[in-house]
């Protein structure tokens, strides 16, 4: 079984995201943080599954989970989860920008 770890953006992002999710709803907070962990677990275990993201950075990948998508790395062990963002951001700004 598979691993995923996540960055330290990637940690930030889903504090950012439940915060702003328990404003309106804490079932709701909590329903995408299960998913949320549902989908990285089944990640870990089959890394190819999103969609390849080579367009914004080296070896990133991607999967939605509700209106947020995951941002990955595949490792040896699993994934990395570089960042989850709002399915509505602008990512090639974001990750453009990244090491600013």
């Amino acid at each position: 079984m598979g691993k995923y770890i996540l960055s330290g953006a990637a940690k930030q992002d889903l504090k950012d995201i439940k915060n702003y999710m328990m404003q309106f709803s804490k079932g709701a907070a909590n329903r995408f943080l299960d998913a949320f962990e549902e989908k990285c677990k089944l990640l870990a275990d089959f890394p190819e599954l999103g969609r390849t993201r080579e367009e914004l950075a080296p070896s990133l990948r991607s999967l939605p989970v509700d209106n947020q998508v995951i941002f990955y790395r595949p490792n040896k062990n699993g994934i990395q989860v570089e960042r989850v963002l709002s399915r509505y951001r602008d990512f090639e700004n974001i990750f453009n920008n990244e090491d600013d």
